[in-house]
C-alpha cells in the first residue's frame, strides 16, 4: 500500500467543522455499511435503508472476504459493520469468522430489534468488541415516531437487556431532536435502569439519507446550550454508573486535520470505497476511490491522495464546509 501524506495548512474553514469520527487506535479504521436492507426505515437514516431495499447489488460474501483478509496488511485496527441492518445479514457470522479478533476489534452498529440472547451469545463467542444499539427516546411514542414502527421500542429494549444479560459490551446511541431534548435525563436514566455502561448523544445529521427530507428532527444551534445543561445534569447524577459522550457541541470534538483515507477507511454497501463517510455521501461519484467488487481494498486507498490532496491544501480542518459550500 502505498504511503498517504497529507500536508496541512493554517486556514480555518468557512464554518466550524470538526471530525466526526474519533479513533485513538495507531491503524485504520474501517466503517462498512453491509446492505441497505433493514426492517426499519427510519425517518433519520442517512442510507435511505428500509425493508423495500434491495440487496442485489450487495457486495458478495467471497469478495468480502477477500477484503478482511487484507486487514492485517492494511493495518485495520477496528471494523464497523453497519447497514441497513447488518444483523439481517445471514453470512456476517460467516465474515466475522474470517477475521482475526485479536488484531483487529470488530464493532457492529444495529437497531437492536433482531437481538435475542441467543444471537446476543453468539457476537459474545464471536469475538465481538462492542454492539451500537440505536435509540431516540425514552419511551415508546418518541422512538416509535421516528422509527415508523409500533413495536420498535420493545424490540429494542430486548436487544439491549440481552446484550447486557450475555456480557456484550453494549453503547447506546441517542438521536437528540426538538421532541425529546426535554428528556435527555429521563432517557439517561432509562439506560442506567438497563443496565447500559455508555451512551453517545447525537444532534441528527442532515446532509445524508431521509434526513435530508425532515428537517423536523434537526436540532437548532439555539437548543444546543439547553441539551448541554441536561446532559450535565445526567452526568453529575448518574456519571459514577454510566459514561455518557455526546457530538453536540464542537468544542468537545476539534480535531485538527482530515483523517480521510488516513485513519479511516469507508465501504459503502454496493462496494464503493471512501476515505471518509461523510464526504462520500456528500459527492459520491466526487469522492470514490475505487469499488471493492473489482479491485483490492489496497488498490483504492492508493487512490485517496489523489483525491483529498485539492481538498486539504485548502484548510487544516474538515474539508466539508468546502464541500457543501
Amino acid at each position: 500500500m502505498a504511503t498517504l501524506q497529507i500536508v496541512h495548512t493554517p486556514t480555518l474553514p468557512p464554518t466550524e467543522e470538526s471530525c466526526r469520527f474519533r479513533n485513538s487506535k495507531p491503524g485504520l479504521f474501517l466503517i462498512w455499511e453491509l446492505t441497505r436492507f433493514c426492517n426499519l426505515a427510519c425517518l433519520h437514516c442517512c442510507t435511505d435503508s428500509s425493508p423495500e431495499a434491495s440487496t442485489e447489488n450487495d457486495v458478495p460474501f467471497d469478495r468480502a472476504v477477500s477484503v478482511v483478509r487484507e486487514f492485517p496488511k492494511l493495518n485495520i485496527d477496528q471494523v464497523l459493520f453497519s447497514g441497513g441492518e447488518p444483523l439481517l445479514r445471514k453470512d456476517l457470522p460467516a465474515l466475522i469468522q474470517e477475521i482475526d479478533c485479536s488484531a483487529t476489534r470488530v464493532h457492529i452498529a444495529s437497531n437492536g430489534m433482531p437481538i435475542t440472547v441467543g444471537m446476543a451469545r453468539k457476537l459474545k463467542n464471536a469475538g465481538i468488541a462492542s454492539v451500537a444499539i440505536s435509540l431516540d427516546g425514552h419511551n415508546a411514542e418518541t422512538h416509535n415516531a421516528v422509527r415508523l414502527h409500533g413495536l420498535a421500542f420493545q424490540k429494542t429494549l430486548d436487544g439491549i437487556r440481552a446484550c447486557v444479560a450475555e456480557q456484550v459490551p453494549v453503547r447506546v446511541a441517542g438521536m437528540i431532536t426538538p421532541s425529546n431534548i426535554d428528556f435527555i435525563e429521563d432517557f439517561v436514566r432509562l439506560l442506567v435502569s438497563l443496565g447500559v455502561r455508555k451512551t453517545l448523544l447525537s444532534p441528527v445529521v442532515e446532509e445524508a439519507g431521509r434526513a435530508r427530507e425532515n428537517a423536523h428532527l434537526s436540532l437548532p444551534a439555539q437548543l444546543i446550550p439547553k441539551a448541554l445543561e441536561a446532559v450535565d445534569r445526567a452526568r453529575r447524577d448518574h456519571g459514577d454508573f454510566i459514561e455518557i459522550d455526546h457530538r453536540l457541541s464542537e468544542q468537545t470534538q476539534i480535531i485538527p486535520g482530515c483523517a480521510a483515507g488516513t485513519r479511516f477507511v469507508f465501504i459503502s454497501p454496493e462496494g464503493d470505497v471512501g476515505g471518509c463517510s461523510w464526504l462520500f455521501k456528500t459527492d459520491p461519484k466526487r469522492f470514490s476511490l475505487g469499488n471493492i467488487k473489482r479491485e483490492s481494498l489496497d488498490m483504492c486507498l492508493g487512490r485517496n491522495e489523489s483525491v483529498m490532496k485539492p481538498l486539504i491544501s485548502l484548510t487544516s480542518w474538515c474539508p466539508i464546509p468546502y464541500v457543501r459550500s
